[in-house]
């Protein structure tokens, strides 16, 4: 009666999507079943007439070790059901190219900030980078230079970001970030050592005995000073982005910039942040 329950239990442990959870549960049923069935059989004799209608009258340890082998088998296979959707979950999230969250993920991403934002009262900034003169450099380096200098700003990026901060590919050269609990003037900064860092970032190119680089213009937005919804702050980003590509390329537009706090009246998120980027390296051009 109770065997069957097992497969239940195991099975629907495999919905909370932590194979640890599906292991635990098949360890514990195998060692409850085991329990049952040796006390019993210490206890009665299952093979008298009385149990003939639960054990057909037959009563073997062989069996039971069977069923103990079959829930183990369907723990097996739930853990190994939940691992692979876990890959595949991780995988719909992920540009395959660079290994960065996708679009779908930062407009949802962006969604749930601004949610927050406005329940809790924080602040935060939205920042679109776009490589400059990537057809260019495309056409001049081959497609292999172009994907290098895609891998480049992404492992740039995802370097100097803290673990809490967004860090997507928005599309084609274009990557996005969100940096909850920042300024747009910290992050005018922050995004600034970004620019020069990407800059000063040699790109070793096979066939080629010197180094190119790459450079990046970035458009930052604020909220709530630049938009109330996500659309608008994401607009409002690449607007800048844009208008940072109309007066040269290789550079930060944001909010107007104000006078800098001092040390002391910065939030702990800001300075964590400017501590976390290296010191530079002055650019070989």
């Amino acid at each position: 009666v109770l065997f069957p329950v097992y497969f239940l239990a195991v099975a629907a442990t495999s919905l909370r999507y932590d194979a640890r959870i599906c292991l635990m549960t098949g360890a514990l049923a195998m060692a409850q079943y085991g329990a049952i069935a040796g006390y019993a059989a210490w206890r009665w004799d299952l093979n008298a007439a009385a149990f003939a209608p639960f054990t057909f009258g037959i009563f073997r340890w062989s069996d039971q070790i069977w069923r103990l082998a079959q829930i183990a088998g369907a723990t097996v296979l739930s853990a190994t059901i939940v691992v692979r959707t876990r890959e595949l979950r991780l995988l719909s999230t992920r540009d395959r190219f660079t290994g960065l969250l996708n679009r779908a993920v930062f407009n949802e991403q962006l969604d749930r900030e601004v949610a927050f934002a406005r329940r809790e009262g924080t602040r935060f900034a939205v920042a679109m980078l776009d490589i400059d003169h990537f057809k260019r450099f495309n056409d001049t380096y081959g497609h292999a230079g172009g994907d290098q200098a895609l891998r480049l700003v992404a492992q740039t990026l995802r370097q100097s970001c803290r673990e809490t901060d967004v860090v997507a590919r928005y599309g084609g050269e274009e990557f996005a970030l969100i940096l909850p609990g920042v300024r747009s003037t910290r992050a005018h900064d922050l995004l600034e050592r970004f620019r020069r860092e990407v800059a000063a970032t040699a790109i070793k190119l096979s066939g080629r005995a010197r180094p190119v680089s790459v450079t990046i213009s970035i458009g930052v937005a604020s909220w709530p000073e630049d938009g109330e919804s996500a659309a608008e702050i994401l607009g409002c980003a690449d607007r800048r982005l844009y208008e940072a590509k109309e007066r040269g390329r290789d550079q930060v537009v944001g909010p107007p910039i104000r006078l800098a706090r001092p040390a002391g009246e910065r939030d702990p998120d800001e300075t964590q942040i400017l501590n976390s980027v290296k010191p530079l390296v002055p650019p070989d051009r």
